[in-house]
């Protein structure tokens, strides 16, 4: 029995002899070429900075990044891929705009408070991490997409859609509400494509799959 319970720890000591546990793992990185985008700066969450600084407050930040985006771009996902489809078939053309409307004002309060944390703690990594010189290589292009995106959705949310859009989707909806229900549609399509596409290159280039890496 005593043999039993000592044969795990032997083997935990075994892998930590050959599995470091503080280890900077870096991309292959030419200083000397311009060409070459610069790798990530990657630090363990338990470690420190090369400044001396824990890093908490990013794995805390990150944290809370990650959850508001799935709250956020799922709520698109939902309100493209289920509500639309369902309010087409069960509502008639003139009271389409307006059963979708009434839902998407509730939708719209949680995207915005999703919005600004998720704009705040990312700007907040950026500027822990340094990381301003990326927006110059394409390598890292999911950085500029995912502040185009998150620059389209805040002004639709806080400008276009409560000043402008609104407005106009209900009057043209009197007039041609088939017509208008077909734009929502490809409009919530087309930012939900986009979204996903930002952050599969997301989480594939954080973690180092970087496309579009010149030679």
């Amino acid at each position: 029995m005593r043999n039993a319970l000592l044969e795990p720890c032997r083997l935990l000591r075994l892998v930590r002899r050959f599995v470091p546990s503080r280890r900077r793992h870096t991309l292959n990185f030419d200083a000397g070429s311009s060409n070459v985008a610069p790798p990530l700066k990657a630090t363990w969450n338990n470690g420190n900075s090369s400044n001396g600084i824990g890093m908490d407050d990013v794995t805390i930040a990150r944290a809370f990044h990650i959850v508001f985006v799935v709250a956020w771009i799922g709520g698109v996902g939902f309100v493209t891929t289920v509500l639309l489809p369902a309010v087409r078939s069960l509502k008639l053309p003139t009271e389409r705009i307006e059963l979708f409307d009434q839902i998407e004002r509730r939708f719209a309060r949680q995207a915005r408070v999703s919005t600004i944390v998720v704009g705040l703690t990312g700007f907040y990594m950026l500027y822990r991490f340094d990381m301003w010189d990326r927006f110059r290589y394409g390598a890292y292009w999911w950085l500029d997409a995912m502040v185009g995106v998150w620059l389209i959705f805040t002004l639709m949310l806080f400008v276009f859609e409560p000043f402008i859009l609104h407005r106009w989707w209900l009057a043209r909806s009197a007039l041609k509400p088939d017509a208008t229900f077909q734009h929502l549609e490809w409009l919530h399509r087309i930012l939900l494509f986009i979204s996903l596409i930002t952050v599969l290159g997301a989480v594939l280039g954080s973690h180092g799959l970087l496309l579009f890496q010149n030679p």
